[in-house]
């Protein structure tokens, strides 16, 4: 989407557009984008499980398109 549900703010940005590293394959770690260590994968507890990817340094996380909005929706709800 490219105006925000909740205060109807454009985004510049459209994340559909963004593509990102297949994540499946554990021995392919995505780099944090901060300081370039290994992320590791957690599991966050929606109705179907996401996996998100966590900096066990810095503790950012980072969301694949549609993770964010899908974990804002559940806890919303």
């Amino acid at each position: 989407m490219n105006f925000c549900p909740f205060c109807g703010v454009r985004q510049d940005i459209d994340l559909r557009q963004l593509h990102f590293r297949e994540m499946s394959d554990p021995a392919k770690k995505l780099p944090c984008p901060e300081c370039q260590t290994a992320m590791s994968v957690i599991e966050v507890d929606t109705l179907a499980p996401l996996h998100i990817e966590r900096c066990p340094k810095g503790h950012g996380l980072f969301f694949n398109p549609g993770e964010l909005e899908a974990v804002l929706n559940y806890k919303a709800e």
